[in-house]
């Protein structure tokens, strides 16, 4: 099934897409139940390309499959290539989603004002490679060294003791000799927005994002973007990668459990209008309520992928907020980490629904993305 997303294989997917000689996709997600995926004896997500000679740029029938029968079907997309290329233009991911999920993406990414992620920010794997640090000694026991933090230490909008992993503390001058004052090694000098570089295609959630702050040393199970590799304020960075929309969005084209940079840069992301006309007023989010606030920053929407830079301020305030909470969270199992707090979430809530109509979508169709949500784990 690597073949529909992954980088290795997008030239072969690309010449099957231009040369336009594909009639069907059957996709069988399932790997982890040996009952139910194709080839019990490996843990494999398996995929059949229907090929031709005849039919070049003409739509094709993605159909997943919940099991191993080809009578079951889950979900059917009729696709072309040039929505493909439009939808994934580095990558050309071939999705394997419902018929609302596919136009409800093209329909955000054909938005006139709508950008992508790489011409607001550049990300980067962790400075810390496990495996060539620890060949170099660069690891030590000193209990007052940094601990070097790693994807399981990332929560939504926290930073927390890692779930799962060997504690690793880094002999931080050993591990900066020798390399140069301009490479990522020296980037934990600033502050970061980490996101987990794996999560499973069944997790909670695909994209996890949080602060990491200056003096932090990221292993390479983290990817982050810097406050100098970001075009706009990083909260914006991590109140979006921490988005239901943009989590429904990389489920779409994600094959595997990894979270690459080429499906970092293709998230669609809204543009800050430099319009100084649009006004909310005096308005205080730590008062209003969640739906009169909802209402009251939609109601400047003018068209969608243009964010006013009024509703880009209280957004920033509300992602300051819930960090303050979730920093302040304490846990009392491992399972709190799937979900925010209560005030949290409700928060959240805000900023989704708001998020929703600036990507161009209804209230029924924001309501559509989150029963999706549910039903992709």
């Amino acid at each position: 099934m690597a073949l529909l997303g992954d980088d290795q294989s997008a030239g072969v997917r690309r010449s099957l897409l231009e040369k336009g000689h594909l009639s069907a996709v059957e996709a069988f997600p399932q790997k982890d139940d040996p009952a139910k995926r194709v080839f019990p004896e490996a843990k494999l997500s398996t995929s059949i390309f229907v090929c031709g000679q005849i039919g070049q740029g003409d739509d094709f029938v993605v159909r997943t499959h919940p099991a191993a029968s080809l009578e079951e079907v889950s979900a059917q997309l009729r696709v072309s290539p040039k929505e493909i290329f439009a939808f994934d233009p580095e990558n050309w991911a071939i999705p394997s989603c419902q018929e609302q999920d596919w136009r409800l993406a093209v329909r955000i990414v054909e938005s006139k004002q709508m950008l992508r992620m790489a011409q607001i920010a550049t990300s980067y794997q962790g400075e810390v490679n496990e495996t060539n640090e620890r060949s170099r000694a660069a690891f030590c026991d000193d209990p007052r060294a940094p601990i070097a933090l790693r994807g399981a230490n990332i929560s939504m909008y926290a930073l927390r003791e890692a779930s799962q992993g060997e504690e690793l503390r880094l002999d931080v001058k050993r591990f900066l000799a020798g390399k140069s004052q301009d490479s990522k090694a020296f980037d934990y000098r600033r502050e970061r927005i980490g996101f987990q570089r794996s999560s499973p295609q069944n997790n909670f959630r695909r994209l996890i994002a949080a602060r990491v702050p200056a003096g932090s040393h990221c292993l390479d199970t983290i990817s982050y973007v810097t406050d100098t590799s970001s075009r706009v304020d990083l909260s914006l960075i991590l109140l979006l990668l921490n988005s239901k929309i943009l989590d429904w969005y990389f489920r779409l084209g994600s094959t595997n459990s990894k979270v690459n940079e080429y499906q970092f840069n293709a998230l669609p992301v809204p543009q800050i209008s430099s319009d100084h006309k649009a006004s909310l007023g005096e308005i205080d989010i730590a008062k209003e309520s969640g739906s009169r606030l909802v209402q009251r920053l939609t109601n400047l929407c003018s068209e969608p992928g243009l964010l006013p830079k009024c509703v880009y301020e209280v957004l920033l305030g509300l992602c300051a907020r819930i960090e303050v909470i979730e920093g302040q969270r304490v846990l009392t199992k491992r399972s709190d980490r799937s979900h925010l707090s209560p005030e949290s979430e409700s928060i959240q809530q805000v900023i989704d629904a708001v998020l929703f109509r600036y990507y161009g979508l209804s209230e029924e169709e924001g309501t559509f993305v989150e029963g999706r949500l549910g039903v992709m784990l």
